[in-house]
């Protein structure tokens, strides 16, 4: 039997960590379907993994003004899930780097000079969590941030 479970998406930019750690405002990115339908990794729940998989497209729109002409690295954050852990992994269509990120934790998807005011790139995301541990809808927070080295 197949069971969908919802998750929904959103983009936003959040505070900074650190000194050299700065968010980037991606207000003008887009997610296509916000609203992500679930399936069961393994077709038969309960028997090995409870993993839950679905996927999204996400238009990435980077406001980088602040930092161009510097160097910098900017790293797509997810931070810690109310539902236990979540994974998400992406390809991208070159701007920005592949890769995954798991709950709490931030991936760098750009490193090297910011030479222009936006970077835009669209991601496919994969997000992968326990089902068993899903009884809602639940919102996903992305954000992007940026250490800027200093001039």
């Amino acid at each position: 039997m197949s069971r969908f479970l919802p998750l929904a998406l959103l983009l936003a930019a959040g505070p900074a960590t650190a000194a050299s750690t700065f968010p980037v405002d991606d207000s003008r990115s887009h997610v296509q379907s916000p609203l992500v339908r679930t399936r069961w990794e393994d077709p038969v729940p309960g028997r090995g993994s409870n993993a839950v998989i679905g996927q999204l497209t996400v238009v990435a729109r980077l406001d980088v003004s602040p930092w161009r002409g510097r160097e910098g690295r900017i790293y797509l954050t997810l931070p810690p899930q109310a539902f236990d852990a979540l994974t998400a992994s992406w390809t991208t269509h070159g701007r920005l780097l592949p890769g995954t990120v798991r709950s709490g934790q931030r991936t760098l998807v750009y490193a090297g000079p910011i030479a222009t005011d936006e970077i835009e790139d669209v991601l496919l995301l994969t997000l992968k969590a326990d089902g068993s541990r899903l009884f809602r809808t639940e919102a996903v927070e992305f954000r992007f941030e940026i250490d800027v080295d200093t001039p």
